[in-house]
């Protein structure tokens, strides 16, 4: 979805213009260190739209981070949800 020709890129880019309406919302990020298509590059930039946000990195997740490291995630997000 890097380019406007990816079939994705028009979802991509209204997520991206409209991720501002969500700022005050509690978030949680599960992010893969190993994902092939979303690097610390777009991380960094989730990360200034939320600044607030629960951030837990993966290092050995990948782009189905919650398949690859969902014993881990599954407890994080009850918590989360609870609160």
């Amino acid at each position: 979805p890097l380019n406007k020709r990816h079939r994705s890129w028009t979802a991509g880019k209204l997520v991206e213009d409209n991720i501002g309406t969500l700022a005050e919302k509690p978030v949680m990020i599960c992010w893969g260190k190993r994902d092939f298509c979303f690097n610390d590059h777009f991380l960094e930039r989730i990360r200034a739209s939320f600044p607030a946000a629960e951030v837990h990195e993966f290092p050995e997740a990948g782009h189905y981070v919650v398949e690859d490291a969902g014993a881990e995630i599954l407890p994080m997000l009850r918590d989360f949800l609870q609160d």
